[in-house]
Parts: C-alpha cells; sequence; structure tokens
C-alpha cells in the first residue's frame, strides 16, 4: 500500500485473481483499478465488465488482452515494453559496472520443476568462455534462491561469475542491461529482459512456449518437445542438455551477427 501512497497512481492494473492488491489500490484512494475481477475480486475493482471463470483457461497475455477489449481499453502492443533511464540505474550500482563484455544467466523460478541444474549453467559458461563470448557472468536470482547463485560459484571455482541475488530490482535491470543477452529459465527475469530489449534465451522443457507467444524471447527447448505439455519434475530438464543450449546458442548468435 506504501507504494500506491507515494507515487499517486491514477490508474492501476492487476494481472491476477489475487485481492489484496485490488484492496490496497482502493483503500488508497485509486480511481482507476483494473483487474480480471474473477471472484470475489471484482467489488474491489472500479470497471464494469470482467472476465468470466472459464477464461483462466486462456494465457496470461490472453487475459489481459480480452480484459482490456471488454473495457474498451486500446491496447498499443501486444509485446511488453520497457524503457528505462540506463544512466540512472547504473549509477545506483557501480559494483556492477565491469569492463569487457558481460551476458547474464537467470538460474532461478519460483517454481524449482522450471530450473536448469546448477551444473548444465557451470558446464555452458566453460563453452562460451572458450569461445571469448564474455568476460563476466551476472548470475541473476533473488534473495530467497541465492544459494543456487552461491552453489554456481564455488562448484564452478571461476572468477568471472558476478553474484546479483542481493540486488534489488534496479540492480537486477542494471546487471540485465549491461549484458549482450540473457540466458535462463523460464522466469520473470527473462521476460524482463526480453521487455528490456535484451537478446533473451529461453530454457524451457517442462512449460507450454504457447504462453508466451506474446514475448521476443528466443526458445531453446529439448528434442521431440511438444507445446502444449506441462512436466511439473525438474528432473525433465536434463533433457535439455548443455550441449543443445550451447550450439542453438552460437548459431543463432552467429546469424544475428
Amino acid at each position: 500500500m506504501k507504494i500506491f501512497f507515494q507515487n499517486k497512481y491514477s490508474h492501476v492494473y492487476i494481472l491476477d485473481k489475487v485481492n489484496k492488491p485490488a484492496i490496497a489500490a482502493k483503500l488508497s484512494g485509486i480511481k482507476n483499478i483494473i483487474g480480471p475481477g474473477i471472484g470475489t475480486q471484482k467489488k474491489w475493482l472500479t470497471i464494469n465488465n470482467f472476465l468470466k471463470d472459464d477464461d483462466w483457461n486462456l494465457n496470461y497475455s490472453e487475459q489481459s488482452q480480452k480484459l482490456l477489449e471488454l473495457n474498451n481499453i486500446k491496447l498499443n502492443n501486444l509485446y511488453p515494453n520497457i524503457d528505462i533511464d540506463i544512466d540512472r540505474v547504473n549509477s545506483q550500482h557501480p559494483d556492477l559496472m565491469r569492463e569487457g563484455k558481460k551476458i547474464a544467466f537467470g538460474v532461478d523460478s519460483f517454481e524449482d520443476y522450471k530450473m536448469w541444474y546448477e551444473e548444465n549453467f557451470i558446464e555452458l559458461a566453460d563453452l562460451l568462455y572458450e569461445k571469448k563470448i564474455f568476460d563476466y557472468i551476472y548470475l541473476i536470482c533473488g534473495p530467497d534462491k541465492s544459494y543456487i547463485s552461491k552453489k554456481i560459484i564455488e562448484l564452478s571455482n571461476k572468477n568471472y561469475f558476478i553474484d546479483c541475488s542481493n540486488k534489488d530490482l534496479t540492480g537486477i535491470i542494471a546487471a540485465i542491461k549491461n549484458s549482450n543477452f540473457f540466458v535462463g529459465n523460464n522466469s520473470g527475469p527473462l521476460n524482463l529482459a526480453s521487455a528490456l530489449g535484451v537478446k533473451s534465451f529461453g530454457l524451457i522443457a517442462n512449460d507450454a512456449i504457447s504462453e508466451l507467444k506474446y514475448t521476443k524471447i528466443n526458445f531453446i527447448l529439448p528434442d521431440n518437445y511438444k507445446d502444449n505439455t506441462w512436466i511439473r519434475d525438474r528432473n525433465n530438464m536434463k533433457t535439455l542438455t548443455t550441449k543443445k543450449v550451447f550450439e542453438t546458442l552460437i548459431e543463432r548468435l552467429q546469424n544475428e551477427s
């Protein structure tokens, strides 16, 4: 609620059916509160047209598009895009500003079954370093999963990793924007990198890429991958081999150069 009071927003768009953000916006006196309105959330919203229960079968992008259309709200761009003042962000995190070529690995996820294994990230880094693709790698993960970045650094015994697990959102943005490209799990930082205009490669084996069709993410998939399947076992991420990821990255980077 504090953020609503501080920024004096005129509109709040809620992209999930949860109630807490809508209640906080209402109590903060925000005049335009837009959300799907599924369940009891609708009583906290200011719109008149809501999604139906069966609309929850749509992916988040399709839900948002339908919600805006129902309420005659114009959507200018189907693909998320974020513009930032990079100089201002960089000035807040001088410890991340290193000379040389940087890339970023998104190594965590809220759901463990979406995470490529730490050993795979280490192997990939070794192969990319041999090709002189980078001088430093930002390890992007949240503080609650900091053990992942620390494990990668410890097991690799390499000094080219930069642990960003203690960084706030501005630090994560600084790391990603200073990277030549981003490689990571299907999680928030992957979508953030894509929206920031950084070349983004998503490591996906257990989710449906059709859910991400309104992004500019480059997907790297296991052989024999089938779309619109959902697997909730992290072991299946092993079907996406380091060799496949490395060769796909090199091929696509060369094609774009």
